[in-house]
């Protein structure tokens, strides 16, 4: 379960790959669903509006629930299975972090990348895959594991 940054929204991910969007403006409304082609894998709330990045297998659609489905963002092109995902404090950037211990960036305005694919980690995989954030100075990306932090 995650809150949406404006406020509004409370989003939850079924085990069944679905989301479920419900408005705190109309309560007792029924809630607005999400369901791709393929099951949502991850999900992350923009800090700064109401946009939701969701990710499948290798697929990331940024996209406001009240607004038009038209004016979703997609990001293609990650090689690897989606583990995780995180807004920027900003709500501009989104990192994608992958089962391939990989994180990038990408616009979440664009659906660009912006820069190289990074290697999180030599060797061995992270057990569970690396989750990543962003520290609320603008400064850092962190990525940890079940096994630590990076």
């Amino acid at each position: 379960m995650q809150a949406s940054g404006d406020g509004r929204s409370v989003v939850l991910l079924g085990s069944n790959g679905v989301a479920r969007f419900h408005d705190g403006l109309a309560p007792g409304a029924m809630p607005r669903t999400l369901a791709l082609l393929q099951p949502i894998r991850t999900l992350a709330c923009s800090p700064g509006d109401a946009r939701v990045a969701v990710a499948t297998r290798i697929d990331v659609h940024v996209w406001d629930p009240w607004a038009d489905a038209a004016s979703a963002v997609l990001i293609r092109g990650v090689t690897h299975p989606i583990h995780h995902l995180a807004f920027h404090p900003s709500a501009d950037i989104l990192a994608v972090s992958t089962e391939a211990d990989t994180v990038r960036l990408y616009s979440a305005r664009t659906g660009l990348p912006l820069g190289p694919t990074w290697m999180l980690r030599d060797g061995q995989p992270a057990e569970g895959g690396f989750r990543v954030a962003f520290t609320h100075d603008d400064r850092w990306l962190v990525g940890w594991s079940r096994s630590g932090v990076l």
